[in-house]
This record gives C-alpha cells, structure tokens and sequence, in this order.
C-alpha cells in the first residue's frame, strides 16, 4: 500500500521484471485543504478601560480550482501580555463571499483592562479535517497596544541628512506615547519642533508646529539653511517629555540663487540701500549660494547692468572687472542705482544706491536757460547754482558771496546787486536789466568762503521801440564841387540808443537839412526810413555843398514824430585847383628890380584851393617880359596861397603866367598888364635944367609912354 500525503503531488507506478499474473491493487486518499489565519485589530492600539474588535481571517491555501473551498469551524482567541478579556469567544467562521482565495472570517471583541502590549492569537479549528475540508492553523501573534494616559514624544522616524536648504525627507514624525512607550492613538497634541544641537547657527524652516493625527505629528517640510555636522532636533509639546533626535547632517546644495554682496567670500550682505557720496566707489560681488543660503562660490557674471536708474546715474558710472566676479560703483552726479547682476538663469538685485553732492562747492553753474529781454527791461529769474566736481548741488557748505558781472557796454543792474547763497541752499536767483541790445555775457563768480569756478551764459537783449534818430555815419570828406565823399547814414533808435525798428511805421520820410554854416545843401534830403522803405536805414547818396567852410552842420528829422538829431560839425574844402588868381601888379616897376607877386589857386567855384599847400604845390612862372629864372619853379603854396618877390630886366608892358601841376589841361593863370622902366641914371655933374619947364616935359614923356598900357585879366592857358 502507498499512501499519498501531499497534496496536489503527481506519481507513477512501474512494473519492473517479469510479468505475472499477479494483480495489485493502488488506493489513493487526499489530505485536507491547508489553511492560514491571521489576526488583526481596530482600533490598535486602544485606550485601557477601552475595546477593540479582533478579527481572524482564516484562508485556503490550496492551489488550484479543485480545494475545499473557503474555510468552516470556529476560531478562538487567546491574550498573553497585558490583561484584558474577551467577548464572543471563540467565533464561528463566515465565508468571505467572493474571496479569491477562498477565505472565512469572524470576530471578537477584546476589552483591554491593563496598559501595556497584549499579544493576541486566533486557533483555528476545522469543522472538517478529511480530505474534503480543512486543515487547522493558529495565527502569529498580533501586538495589540493597550495606552494609558500620554506622558512623552518619541521619535518614530528620526530626521536624515540633507542638503541646506531642502526639506527632510523622509518626513519626520514624532509619537505621543504613555509611560510604557505605547502610542497613544487619540492624541491630537500640538508637537513643536526646533533646532537643539545647532553647530553652524543654523535656521529651521518648514512648518514647526504640528498637531498629532491618531497620535502622529508628521513634519514634512522641515529645512535647514546652515551646513553643519552634527545637528539634532528636539520635539516638545505641553504636558509631555521632550525627546532629541539623533544626529544628522546638512551638507552644502546645489547653487539655488545668486545675490549682488558686499564680499567676495561669501562673508558679506546683500548690498544694502546706502547713500554714496558723489565721488566715491564702491565694489560688489556676485555671490551663488544655496537653498540654504551658503555661499557656494563667487562666480563671475553673464551681465552686470542696473535694475533701475535715475537722475545723473549713467551706465559708465559701473565698470564690471575683468573676471565679471566683481564691479565698481562710482557715485557722480546726482541720482539713484540698483545693481543688477546675471548667471544663467539666476540673477539678483542690490539695494537702491541714492548718489548725494559733496559738501564742498567746486564751481558755480547757471541752472536756468539764457533769457531774452528787452532794453531797459529787467529779464525773468536767472539762477545760478553751487555744485561739487560731479555737477551736483551743494547745500552744506557756509553761505558763499556771489559777485555778478556783464561784458555789455550798456547800462547794466543786477536785482540784488550782491546776491549770496546761504548755507543750506544750493542757489540763488537774481534778475539782469541793461541798456544795451545785443547779446551780453553774464558772470557768476565767487571768492567766499574759497574761489571756486566762475559761470558764464550768452543772454539776449532786444532793442526797445524805435523812439528818435540817430546818425550812424557822419557827413564827411566833403569838397566844394562834389558830393561828399563820406555820405550820412541815418536810423531809427530806441531811447537808449539801440538800432530798433520796433514800433516804426511803414512810412517815415527823413528830411536832412543844413542848420549851421553856408549853403545850399544840394542832393536828395528825403528819404523813408520806414518799415515799407529803409526799414529803419537810410542812406543818403548825393548831399553836396559847394561853399566851403568849417562850420557845417546837418539837422534829421521825421515826418512820424521821430525824435530829430543833428549831426557833427563838419568841414566843406574847396575843390581841386581850377586855376590862378594874381593880385594886380602895380606899375611902373623897374627893370632889374624885384617886385611882390601873390598867386591864388581857385577851384572851379572860386574858392580858395588851401589844399594845394606845401610840398610839391608850386607853379611854374613865365612872363611876356624877361623873367629871371624864366620858366621859373615858385616857392610852396601856404592854404593855397604864394607870395614870392620876381625880377624883369627888360623895359616894357608885361604879364606873368603861373601854371600848376598835374595832367593836362593843367590850371594856369595869369595876371595884369604892368610897365617896368628902365632904371634912371643919375651924374654928379648934371645940373638943373629949365625948372619947372623941365618937370612938365618929363610928366608928358611918362603919359605917352603910358598911353597903350591895359589892366592884364586872369584866364586859363
């Protein structure tokens, strides 16, 4: 007989030499179907005094489709550990409808009468242990946990070493637990966590403070900024002991962020909003750093620029360093800055950098724009401004004199005459009034409290409303004949002299006339000096005056109420030499005698030439007589005027003729008809003759002799 003892086993029966006429006879019997059971427990744990339903799961475990099915019988429960008694025991198994396995289940009610750990195992006993039902099992032990009142915290997953900055994983949780280390499951205490061993003065971050769940506190976000050896954490709650972890880690991170410093190691701030004083630097560091906020390294920038800017602040006042690691800052003209710096995709920003002044004036500066004003007008508000090297205001120093002046030669009030700028202010503001059109240049200087730069601005000042006239070219250069050779300008003014036609209307007719000296004064003497004329100039072309003098003078007037000006005193010469005059030659005069000749040279008006004076103005004499000398070289003219004494030899009825220089037709003239006698002889042995009979003849000699003489006239040869 064989007996077949494992279930589900496979067999083969072989007859082995030789055949008979023997039979055998092969009777196979199943074992029955083999279980498992296990228990559980809800709630576990449970309060003492309290109760808890404990269920045992009792199933097949035969492979296959051919078993017996889900399990029947019963199971009874047993306790060791803490006390407690049980209800319903032992219980009759229900199948699990639709368990696959096959499995059955019943339960008992376990009440716990003492604190601490009851271990609790479920006897299953079959209903049927042929091979048609089932084999008995008895559970494993299940701890169920029996809590009294919670009297300490009790790390249940204690914290791990992690990277600064980055949350504790796994999660931390922490138990509420009675004196016998039991959870205690209802309890919802708030649990706090913190720093307890802190050797790099690190930071926990995360949710601290956590209310138990079923006895629970689980702390899933919990970090550390510092890297450090070492640290542990120390859970409290009101009422319970505290409990310290064990020892962990936090190691350096990956750089998470980038921050505009104040050191290149890591041992400075994020540069902080300061002022920098105009004219100062400072330098910052582009500083990567963890989640934590541990310097990682100083890295050198993709871009260094500003995140804002105003005022004076301009992109070269931020010079990056050649490695990028670092920039300087230098404050110049008033303004603000943030400093932007870039490392991939990370970048960061300083604190907003306010430039302010110096509190030392280097120059002053006009702040205002040039004015336009009128002559004789103050102008608007001019400011003039105290400023350091880098154009900034300066408010701090002591009160400084400011000594104001112009290059017009106009009549010039500044309004105040000496302003000051006083301690506290950057400026002062005045007004400018002058007198003269044109475009004058102001000056702000300063010597007190110490010489600083000067300023200098270009204003412009019109001319006011044309109001007389004026001659801008005097009357000159005049000779008798021809019209004068410096022709008057005359234009409209206003009250202070400026040109202006401000005002002036379209027709003002300008009458020049002669008001001192002899005229007539010839030419064209009116001309308009209006807008639709000479717009206000007018040039006279032709004035002449042919009767010389050194007492001419002209009068303008105007025919719109202009106020009339005289011009200067001016002088009319005589023309060019047109010819000689001779003063009569008296008769006789004697042969071999020198007689006085006077010559005059004339222009064509017959005026005399007192140009023709000195030097080579002279004339040449000839005579009809026998002029000593003949063709004789006068002496020089004086004021047009030659006085010189002439010898004739020769007896006789005679002219002179003087002629003068220069081109031909060249002016001459000649003079009277005159006798020169022979010069009488006297003897010392003559004797007188006949008395008065000699007397008479003699004066009847003279008259015959006489009798053809004429009176000579002056002409042009």
């Amino acid at each position: 007989m064989v007996q077949l003892v494992q279930q589900g086993a496979s067999f083969h029966v072989t007859s082995v030499g030789e055949q008979s006429a023997m039979q055998a006879d092969v009777t196979f019997t199943d074992a029955a179907d083999p279980t498992s059971t296990v228990v559980s427990c809800n709630p576990n744990p449970v309060a003492v005094g309290g109760s808890t339903t404990c269920t045992a799961t009792v199933t097949n475990t035969k492979n296959g489709s051919s078993n017996n099915g889900s399990p029947a019988g019963t199971v009874t429960f047993t306790r060791a550990g803490a006390a407690g008694t049980f209800t319903g025991n032992p219980a009759t198994l229900v199948a699990i409808a639709g368990s696959n396995p096959a499995a059955s289940s019943c339960s008992v009610t376990f009440n716990a009468t003492a604190t601490g750990t009851a271990n609790i195992t479920g006897t299953y006993t079959s209903s049927n242990t042929s091979n048609t039902g089932w084999q008995n099992s008895t559970s494993a032990a299940l701890a169920l946990g029996v809590y009294g009142t919670a009297t300490k915290l009790s790390f249940s997953q204690q914290p791990t070493s992690a990277a600064a900055g980055a949350s504790i994983a796994p999660a931390i949780t922490v138990q509420v637990q009675d004196a016998n280390g039991t959870l205690v499951a209802n309890s919802t205490a708030s649990i706090g966590m913190a720093i307890g061993t802190n050797p790099s003065g690190g930071t926990l971050s995360g949710t601290t403070s956590v209310s138990a769940v079923a006895g629970v506190a689980t702390f899933s976000n919990l970090s550390i900024n510092n890297v450090g050896t070492g640290y542990t954490l120390q859970a409290t709650s009101t009422g319970l002991t505290s409990v310290t972890s064990n020892a962990f880690n936090i190691t350096l991170g990956a750089a998470t962020q980038v921050r505009v410093e104040t050191a290149a190691d890591g041992s400075g701030t994020v540069v902080p909003a300061q002022n920098i004083n105009s004219g100062s630097s400072i330098t910052v560091y582009s500083i990567s750093r963890d989640a934590g906020g541990n310097f990682v390294a100083n890295v050198a920038a993709d871009s260094w620029s500003y995140a804002s800017n105003t005022g004076g602040v301009v992109a070269g006042d931020l010079v990056p360093a050649g490695n990028k690691k670092s920039a300087v800052f230098t404050g110049h003209a008033a303004g603000t800055a943030a400093i932007h710096a870039a490392v991939g995709a990370l970048s960061a920003d300083s604190g907003t950098l306010t430039v302010v002044g110096g509190t030392t004036a280097s120059k002053l500066v006009f702040t205002s724009s040039p004015v336009t004003t009128t002559a004789g007008v103050a102008s608007g508000t001019i400011t003039v401004q105290r400023q350091d090297t880098s154009g900034n205001p300066v408010t701090t120093e002591a009160a400084r004199t400011v000594t104001l002046s112009s290059n017009s030669t106009g009549t010039v009030t500044f309004t105040p005459a000496s302003p000051s700028i006083p301690s506290g202010s950057s400026s002062v503001n005045f007004t400018y009034t002058d007198t003269k059109a044109g475009t004058p240049i102001i000056t702000a200087a300063s010597t007190s409290p110490t010489a600083i730069t000067s300023a200098t601005q270009t204003e412009t000042v019109n001319a006011a409303a044309a109001s007389k006239l004026a001659f801008t070219t005097q009357p000159g250069n005049a000779a008798a004949g021809s019209v004068f050779g410096t022709q008057p300008v005359i234009k409209t003014q206003d009250t202070f002299g400026n040109n202006s036609t401000v005002g002036l209307a379209a027709t003002s007719n300008v009458t020049v006339a002669l008001t001192a000296g002899t005229g007539p004064l010839q030419g064209t003497v009116m001309l308009n000096i209006g807008t639709g004329g000479g717009n206000g100039t007018v040039t006279y072309t032709n004035l002449r005056i042919d009767v010389p003098g050194t007492d001419k003078q002209l009068t303008a007037t105007s025919s719109t109420g202009l106020t009339s000006t005289l011009s200067n005193v001016f002088t009319v010469v005589a023309g060019a030499v047109d010819h000689f005059v001779f003063d009569p030659i008296s008769s006789p005069q004697t042969t071999g005698t020198p007689f006085p000749i006077t010559i005059t040279a004339k222009d064509s008006f017959g005026n005399t030439a007192t140009a023709f004076d000195g030097g080579g103005n002279k004339v040449t004499l000839t005579s009809t007589g026998a002029l000593t000398g003949a063709p004789l070289t006068s002496n020089a003219f004086t004021l047009g005027v030659l006085t010189q004494s002439v010898t004739i030899t020769n007896a006789g009825n005679f002219n002179i003729t003087a002629t003068g220089p220069g081109a031909v037709p060249k002016p001459t003239g000649t003079s009277n008809s005159f006798d020169v006698n022979v010069a009488q002889r006297h003897h010392p042995t003559d004797k007188p003759r006949g008395g008065l009979r000699n007397r008479k003849r003699q004066l009847y000699r003279r008259r015959q002799r006489q009798s053809g003489a004429h009176c000579a006239v002056a002409g042009k040869h």
